[in-house]
C-alpha cells in the first residue's frame, strides 16, 4: 500500500507532521497558503537573554532545516487547496499554487522594487533567508491591477506579475489539517 500524506499548512504543526511521517518512511506534500512557511511562529523571536527560557521559538528554525533536507517532503507554497474527492486511502486533491512573483536567482536584492511600491507591506521578507514576496492582500496589482511599480523599477527582470497559477492534482492515502488559526 502507498502511504503518502496531504499535509494542509505550513505552519510548525504541519512542518512537523510532515517531518515525523519522513521518519516513518511516509512522503509528504505540504501546502502552503503563505510566500514562506512557519505560520504565526515565524514571526516570534527567541526570548533568552544569558540562558534558554524554553519559549520554543527555536523549534521552527530546527524543524525547518531537517524538512529542507527530507526527500520525502515537498513543500507547495503560495498554494491554495481547491478541491478534495475520495475516501479514506485514496484522495484525489485539486490545488492552485501561485507563481513566484519574485525570482529570486535574478534578485540582487538592490531594494528598488520595495522603494518604488506605494503600499506599504506589499513586499514582504522571508524571516529565513531575507528573500522578497510579494502580498497579494495588500498589493494593488492583485486588487485592481492598478500598479506595477515594482515590476517597472526592477533593472534585474526579477519582478514578474503577469504569470499565471498552476493547477496541481494530487493523491494521497491520508490528509492532516494543520492550517493554524487567526490571532484575535
Amino acid at each position: 500500500m502507498k502511504k503518502d500524506a496531504l499535509i494542509l499548512g505550513g505552519g510548525v504543526a504541519g512542518l512537523w507532521c510532515a517531518w515525523e511521517l519522513s521518519r516513518l518512511g511516509v512522503e509528504s506534500t505540504i501546502v502552503e497558503t503563505a510566500a514562506f512557511p512557519g505560520g504565526h511562529v515565524a514571526q516570534l523571536c527567541c526570548k533568552a537573554t544569558d540562558e534558554c527560557r524554553r519559549c520554543g521559538a527555536c523549534l521552527l528554525e530546527d524543524v525547518l532545516h531537517k524538512v529542507e533536507w527530507s526527500d520525502r517532503i515537498t513543500m507547495l507554497l503560495h498554494s491554495d487547496l481547491l478541491q478534495v474527492q475520495g475516501d479514506s486511502g485514496d484522495f484525489q486533491a485539486t490545488v492552485s499554487q501561485r507563481p513566484v512573483r519574485i525570482v529570486s536567482d535574478k534578485c540582487n536584492d538592490c531594494g528598488a522594487c520595495e522603494a518604488a511600491c506605494p503600499v506599504p507591506g506589499a513586499l514582504v521578507r522571508s524571516p529565513w533567508d531575507r528573500g522578497l514576496a510579494i502580498d497579494e492582500q495588500k498589493c494593488r496589482w492583485f486588487q485592481d491591477a492598478s500598479c506595477r511599480a515594482c515590476q517597472e523599477a526592477c533593472a534585474q527582470d526579477a519582478v514578474n506579475l503577469d504569470r499565471t497559477p498552476e493547477i496541481l492534482e494530487l493523491n494521497a492515502s491520508t490528509i492532516v489539517l494543520a492550517s493554524g488559526f487567526k490571532p484575535s
